[in-house]
């Protein structure tokens, strides 16, 4: 051991460079090994003059700078050398300045190595117990998650015929009394037969969040036209863009656009996609839906006046259950659940979502399909 009273006299380095179990090396100002006694060689399986210091420890943190340590010989630094044996060796290290050289001396502490040794089992032990327990904690939470999205089918299920009888009423009624009622009366009925329009569809997104969580989305994939599709959409969302006064366009890049999709279920993206862009655009606006092709995929882009997306919220746009600051602006009601299923759609399609920000205003909301190469 080492006198920390008198860090190191002349006597005691010659005994170190030749006789003691201790490391011993001399570098220069830049840090490479000019000298190194018999048990640095040995531990080291190699010899290290000519070498970099540095090169020779195990830096665990990649930030190891020789040049700047203290150097009064009273320091100590817990490092690891990388021995013959591939494995690193903790040593605690001294550093003393002599002149344009600096002497390193390292010692093995047998029992603080071992108690670090130790330390070590009882950390991993412990890491394992921690590991075992998360393990246990996630299958429980994914049964529990399976119970809730079984809740929803079922609760989801269940309130769908009634509401769709409420709606059927008082459609009936609508048409059939609408003379003999009284305004009032008439405009709870629009009431009745708008709520449960929302309620409806809110089932139908309940129903198929809870499925596609539960892993049950199954796609019937065939080769299509996405052409006859958009304008299908298009047009069946001109009579809600008209009572906006809005002015809905189609631009299409070629005749057909060949791809492989569940038709229904890219039906029910573009459909919400639209119903979105009329929802939140203003009085009189102008919306877009553009399709052009790029190499080796189909883009369409619905592009509207809204109030676009904020920054802090793009992350969240395509996740469930997430209402962002962006307002309707007639009286329409969303679900929050739209986009989020939108983009479980075209992942398991192979495709994508996303969104931008007009820069003078408005949002483009994109999906991107894979090409179907026709042979």
């Amino acid at each position: 051991m080492v006198d920390d009273s008198h860090p190191f006299d002349p006597w005691l380095i010659n005994f170190l460079w030749y006789s003691a179990a201790v490391v011993l090396m001399e570098i220069d100002e830049e840090g490479v090994v000019t000298r190194a006694n018999r048990f640095s060689r040995s531990l080291l399986d190699e010899n290290p003059m000519g070498k970099p210091l540095k090169s020779l420890i195990v830096d665990f943190e990649h930030n190891l700078d020789i040049r700047h340590l203290p150097a009064d010989g009273k320091t100590i630094h817990q490092l690891s050398f990388g021995t013959g044996q591939k494995l690193p060796q903790t040593c605690f290290m001294r550093f003393l300045r002599q002149g344009n050289k600096t002497l390193v001396i390292g010692e093995v502490h047998a029992e603080q190595i071992e108690q670090m040794r130790h330390l070590l089992v009882d950390t991993n032990n412990r890491l394992s117990n921690l590991t075992r327990d998360l393990h246990k904690k996630n299958a429980d939470l994914e049964r529990l998650n399976e119970i809730k999205n079984q809740f929803l089918g079922m609760a989801a299920h269940d309130l769908r015929n009634p509401l769709g009888a409420i709606m059927l009423y008082s459609d009936y009624m609508l048409e059939h009394d609408n003379d003999t009622l009284a305004d009032q009366h008439a405009e709870f009925l629009n009431d009745i037969r708008s709520l449960s329009q929302f309620m409806l569809e809110l089932i139908n997104d309940l129903l198929d969040i809870s499925a596609i969580e539960a892993g049950h989305l199954k796609l019937d994939l065939e080769p299509d036209d996405l052409v006859p599709l958009l304008k299908n959409a298009v047009s069946l969302h001109q009579p809600l863009a008209g009572k906006k006064e809005m002015d809905l366009k189609l631009h299409l890049p070629a005749e057909t656009l060949p791809v492989q999709i569940d038709a229904n279920k890219i039906r029910q993206v573009l459909n919400n996609l639209l119903s979105n862009a009329i929802k939140f655009s203003p009085h009189g606006a102008k919306i877009e839906v553009q399709a052009t092709l790029t190499e080796d995929e189909i883009q369409v882009a619905v592009v509207d006046q809204g109030p676009g997306v904020k920054p802090e919220e793009m992350l969240q746009l395509f996740k469930p259950f997430i209402r962002l600051s962006a307002q309707v602006t007639g009286n329409e009601k969303s679900t929050g659940l739209g986009l989020a299923i939108c983009n479980k759609i075209l992942t398991a399609h192979k495709g994508r979502i996303w969104a931008e920000n007009n820069p003078d205003g408005g949002a483009r909301f994109f999906i991107a399909l894979p090409i179907l190469e026709l042979e």
